[in-house]
């Protein structure tokens, strides 16, 4: 996408939100979000 306001280069007309369902987040090998629920231990 465009990232010229931010100083970047690529230009572009197209810009696309998306929404992800039940969503599993990793970060740094740690799973903190599984089928779109946090895990117990980071409620």
């Amino acid at each position: 996408g465009n990232n010229k306001t931010m100083g970047g280069q690529n230009d572009s007309d197209l810009h696309w939100d998306m929404i992800v369902m039940k969503p599993t987040v990793v970060v740094d090998g740690v799973m903190l979000m599984e089928k779109g629920r946090f895990r117990e231990e980071y409620n």
